[in-house]
């Protein structure tokens, strides 16, 4: 029951018109009948239960995350890495995508997302340190790793990692907001940086189908721009495949599947969204997967599906994948 009574610290008087609209702004309600401050309301859950045709919900990977994942698909498991709360790396696994390891710590101070890629039946991971330089450990099996050794370069921010016709690639924005990319041929010695132009105001992601290497980044106007090349050497120019993002874009792909490359962003309403190609030139409509994404997500295919991850608002990492 509300009591609706005219009264408060201006009550009506003879001078008051009637009749008169009576506007109510909002309406409190307090439990166990005290009176004073309210209690505070629920956080909002960090995912929203929503269902996806084709995927599976979104699960807690458990950490405590102070920045946004990696993720990458080797030796038939799937590999998540995030910065935890001491700025170190870390990394957990899965082989079917629902049972994790515990998050084990890799060192390093990495000062960005990092970035993870497989090449000659090795898994990297690139990250940028203190000083703005990309670094890189790696593994052949995924459990011991070499230390963190300096590539150089000047970062602004996260790198882009992913392997094609035998060279493994790195891409990172540079202090003019172009893009730039270094590769290697054995994952040891690198090339200088060589620029690729654009104007990025988010960290680039990248991707190959076959020798065909895509990289994707936020442009000036918010939306998602592409661009690839096969080989490596030309390149084309930057295509605008629209959309309103708020941060860096992600992109996995699934090998032998009808539209392989995925391209997944977080939207202005905090959602995840994505996109398919078959051949990276025509595009499927945006698609709402849910979620409440704290930075930018990060994909990868492992075993036939793509699994995406991602840091939520309880700063732990979610991961939804596609189903077989």
């Amino acid at each position: 029951m509300a009591n609706l009574a005219i009264d408060g610290k201006n009550p009506p008087d003879a001078s008051t018109p009637f009749p008169a609209t009576y506007d109510i702004d909002y309406i409190r309600v307090y439990t166990g009948g005290q009176q004073g401050t309210p209690p505070p309301a629920a956080p909002p859950a960090p995912v929203a239960p929503d269902a996806a045709p084709g995927w599976s919900g979104w699960a807690s990977r458990g950490g405590v995350l102070t920045d946004s994942p990696a993720v990458a698909g080797f030796n038939g498991r799937t590999y998540a890495f995030a910065r935890g709360s001491d700025n170190a790396l870390y990394t957990a696994s899965s082989a079917d995508g629902a049972n994790w390891t515990g998050w084990r710590n890799l060192g390093g101070r990495p000062t960005a997302t990092p970035a993870a890629a497989t090449f000659n039946n090795r898994l990297y991971v690139f990250a940028r340190g203190a000083d703005g330089a990309l670094y890189v450990t790696s593994s052949g099996d995924g459990a011991g790793w070499t230390g963190w050794r300096g590539l150089g370069g000047a970062l602004t921010a996260a790198p882009a990692a992913t392997s094609a016709g035998g060279i493994l690639y790195v891409f990172a924005k540079g202090s003019d907001n172009g893009l730039y990319v270094a590769s290697s041929t054995d994952g040891t010695t690198f090339s200088g940086w060589r620029p690729l132009g654009g104007m990025l105001t988010s960290a680039p992601a990248a991707a190959a189908v076959g020798n065909t290497l895509y990289v994707l980044a936020r442009g000036s106007d918010g939306a998602l721009y592409v661009t690839r090349s096969v080989g490596g050497a030309s390149w084309t120019g930057w295509q605008d495949l629209g959309g309103i993002l708020t941060d860096a874009p992600a992109v996995g792909v699934v090998p032998g599947a009808d539209a392989p490359l995925h391209v997944l962003a977080r939207g202005s309403d905090g959602a995840l969204y994505e996109r398919h190609s078959a051949d990276g030139s025509g595009w499927s409509d945006w698609v709402d997967l849910g979620g409440r994404l704290v930075g930018p997500p990060a994909a990868a295919g492992a075993n036939g599906q793509l699994y995406v991850v991602a840091r939520s608002s309880d700063n732990e990492l979610w991961e939804r994948h596609t189903l077989p």
